[in-house]
């Protein structure tokens, strides 16, 4: 990518679902290193306009363009190419409640990339401690929902690859700690 095109490029992004419109002609330009806050009542469609910009949710109408590449053409197989340079975390965490932490962590380098066991568990455990969760990871959901435990920044794809952008909906303070040790 170079330094003078956008990292992130929507052009019109339209989405409905059936007749309630929920993104309305947005267009917007963002660059390598951007930081973007986006503020809005509940339900004003804050996090539809997130997950439009990877294509969990497939717009209606309009472009988003990663790094140049608009996403809205790429097949399924190409899209998640991209999806590996462009992390998501998700509001709500859904750890599988029969597993630790760790596990939960391990599970998608471990079935996705293909890592072993040893490489899968180091890089884990790191991501652990980056964002000061190393004491939760033999815990269990369930312990982890009584505490201050919010795994959900380290599952999917993002961690286990450089990344360019993180779409998120966390809580301000983990993400400055992210940004800060990137």
């Amino acid at each position: 990518m170079s330094d003078s095109q956008p990292l992130i490029q929507i052009d019109h992004l339209v989405k409905k679902f059936g007749d309630q419109v929920v993104l309305n002609d947005i267009s917007e330009t963002i660059n390598q290193g951007d930081v973007i806050v986006i503020i809005g009542a509940s339900g004003g469609g804050k996090s539809t306009f997130l997950r439009s910009l990877n294509l969990l949710n497939k717009p209606t109408s309009g472009s988003v363009k990663f790094e140049g590449t608009d996403l809205t053409t790429l097949s399924e197989k190409d899209l998640d190419k991209v999806r590996e340079k462009m992390g998501m975390v998700f509001q709500q965490f859904n750890l599988f409640p029969n597993m630790t932490v760790l596990d939960n962590i391990k599970l998608a380098p471990m079935k996705v990339k293909a890592a072993n066991d040893e490489e899968a568990t180091k890089k884990a455990k790191a991501l652990l401690d980056q964002v000061g969760l190393d004491d939760k990871a033999n815990e269990f959901q369930a312990a982890c929902l009584v505490g201050r435990c919010s795994v959900s920044p380290l599952r999917g794809r993002w961690p286990w690859s450089r990344t360019s952008c993180c779409l998120t909906n966390r809580p301000q303070h983990l993400i400055r700690k992210w940004s800060a040790k990137s």
